[in-house]
């Protein structure tokens, strides 16, 4: 008996419809979508704490750089204008004819020509004034400096004129050596005893008076030696000047000030006040620029904003 074979043959695969596909690649689409935005959110993060870092960062370098800068201007202020040593205050000098010796107490540009100073330039200090241990010696002796020869005490003697003090005696007695520098040559001039004994030591008075009352101060003075010398003393022929000036500045605290003086080589009548003047007309006088490495506008404070009151 014959036996009937079952129909084996498959069916061909059913094809997706076109919806399907559709679908499925648009959940894929997705899926890739929503990956990519959490990159890009990661990204954006990683980008705005990296950025976040660096600025904080630079932000304490430039407080840093700023904190310092106002240490820097605080301790300026602090300190003052008066903190600076005694050679930044120098006055222009002629270092071909002599030049600059420094003591204890005092400097000065000494002038070879003349035998005598063109300028002494001194601090004086409130502390300096109101120490008066040392007593006045009067031992005149030639500056024993190897840079300079200056006039000996027998130059001046009878002729008429007084060892004049460029930097006083009387600012000195605080110490011993800066009193035995005071006498030493090269801080005298020839000055007429109506000068030196009157109005030239009242100003040496009123110049303490002021450092009392400020702090310090700054003094530089000397003869004027460029107006014409008619007469000469001694064997080594000192120059007699005909005029004498001095300079004072108040650079400590905020009301900085400053004030000249000259004098004629005589008889000088009335009050300080009559021959107080700004120091640019000093300059004037003397061809001497002084204080001169201080910033221009404190320097134009000091030298030509003169007011009699800040004084007298």
């Amino acid at each position: 008996m014959a036996t009937s074979k079952k129909n084996t043959k498959k069916k061909p695969p059913q094809k997706k419809s076109p919806a399907k596909k559709s679908k499925k690649t648009k959940k894929t689409e997705k899926k890739v979508k929503k990956r990519l935005n959490y990159s890009t959110i990661v990204i954006i993060l990683i980008t705005l704490a990296i950025f976040i870092f660096l600025k904080t960062r630079d932000d304490n370098k430039s407080m840093g750089s700023i904190d310092s800068l106002n240490t820097q201007v605080q301790t300026e202020t602090t300190t003052g204008l008066d903190a600076y040593e005694l050679a930044y205050y120098y006055p222009t000098a002629n270092l071909n004819n002599g030049g600059i010796v420094e003591h204890l107490a005092y400097s000065l540009d000494y002038n070879e020509d003349h035998e005598q100073a063109d300028w002494v330039l001194y601090e004086l200090t409130k502390e300096e004034v109101l120490n008066k241990a040392v007593p006045r010696k009067d031992k005149f002796i030639s500056d024993p400096s190897q840079s300079i020869t200056s006039a000996s005490p027998k130059d001046y003697y009878k002729s008429g004129y007084d060892r004049g003090h460029l930097c006083p005696a009387a600012d000195n007695r605080w110490s011993q050596q800066a009193m035995e520098e005071s006498f030493y040559m090269s801080n005298m001039t020839p000055q007429h005893p109506d000068l030196n004994r009157k109005i030239w030591a009242e100003l040496e008075k009123q110049v303490r008076d002021w450092a009392i009352e400020n702090g310090k101060v700054y003094v530089a003075t000397g003869p004027i030696l460029n107006d014409g010398i008619k007469v000469k003393i001694g064997s080594n022929q000192v120059s007699v000047p005909n005029y004498y000036y001095k300079v004072v500045a108040d650079l400590s605290g905020d009301e900085i000030k400053g004030v000249g003086f000259i004098f004629s080589n005589g008889e000088n009548n009335g009050q300080l006040k009559n021959y107080a003047f700004p120091i640019d007309m000093i300059e004037e006088r003397t061809n001497i620029d002084f204080f001169y490495k201080l910033d221009d506008t404190i320097e134009k404070k000091i030298e030509t904003e003169f007011k009699m009151e800040d004084w007298f």
